[in-house]
């Protein structure tokens, strides 16, 4: 499953936002370390919606100006 996330860089640091997962968000000093640290993030977010017996939300099948982060 690919969820999509904004990336952008902010001062010196880099930060990953989940437009379909809300409160799901990282940041790192690199954008090749903020993808890693997403995609971790990410796998969080949705084992505790599954812990808590929440069904996450599914991904938009498109959004322009976002990366695919696959769980």
């Amino acid at each position: 499953m690919q969820y999509h996330a904004k990336v952008g860089q902010e001062g010196r640091g880099w930060n990953a936002v989940f437009v379909d997962a809300p409160g799901c968000a990282t940041c790192a000093s690199s954008r090749e370390k903020v993808l890693a640290a997403a995609r971790e993030a990410l796998q969080g977010w949705l084992e505790a919606h599954l812990v808590d017996g929440r069904a996450p939300p599914r991904p938009a099948t498109t959004l322009r100006g976002t990366v695919l982060v696959d769980v």
